[in-house]
């Protein structure tokens, strides 16, 4: 079984309980999943779990947070001293549906866009496309 380490950054506990769900429906993968409800706690927790060697494979980050949000996150996230490769692979989560906010998230780093609400399913087919599961 493949273990995988995931961070869910959201402002809302109702999408932050969901996609803590949906991580842990997925029978294939032994999921640890950590949680932040604002951008500055999720880059401080990606920063320090990078440094320590335990980085997160997969981060879902969702874009309209008051203070520091999702395009902040990945702005100083591209500013860390990591080689690509280190850096953890970004699906940004959101209700937003224009196509320049996709453009966007994806040109920051993003790894896939995924407009919620959205199927379960569909998520659970994105998660293991981004990862390379089998």
């Amino acid at each position: 079984m493949k273990s995988l380490k995931v961070l869910v950054v959201d402002d809302s506990g109702a999408v932050r309980r969901f996609l803590r769900s949906v991580f842990e429906s997925i029978e294939s993968l032994e999921v640890e999943i950590d949680e932040a409800n604002q951008g500055l706690e999720a880059f401080m927790k990606t920063k320090y779990a990078m440094e320590a060697g335990n980085g997160y494979d997969l981060i879902t980050l969702d874009i309209n947070m008051p203070d520091f949000d999702g395009r902040s996150f990945m702005e100083q996230l591209s500013k860390l001293p990591m080689e690509e490769d280190e850096l953890p692979k970004v699906i940004a989560v959101s209700a937003i549906s224009e196509t320049k906010t996709k453009r966007d998230m994806l040109s920051l780093g993003c790894c896939a866009y995924q407009v919620k609400p959205f199927n379960e399913a569909d998520f659970i087919q994105l998660i293991h496309q981004e990862l390379e599961l089998s």
